[in-house]
């Protein structure tokens, strides 16, 4: 079964909490310690296609790239 995501607008707080007390999750990581250290990294993972896409448009200003 699929885990836990947070939603658009969810504190890190509330998904953990979400998280860490869902059904799913406590079937799948019974262990209180790993369960947390799924959650968040669920969380962390939920803006990285926007960080990757960020830094990219960062590096490709000119200002930043000197073209020699």
């Amino acid at each position: 079964m699929p885990l836990p995501k947070p939603r658009k607008s969810e504190s890190q707080s509330d998904f953990i909490k979400r998280s860490m007390s869902s059904e799913i999750m406590k079937s799948e990581y019974p262990d209180t310690k790993q369960r947390l250290a799924v959650s968040f990294s669920q969380y962390r993972r939920r803006n990285k296609t926007k960080h990757i896409k960020e830094f990219f448009e960062f590096i490709n200003e000119k200002s930043y790239i000197k073209n020699e």
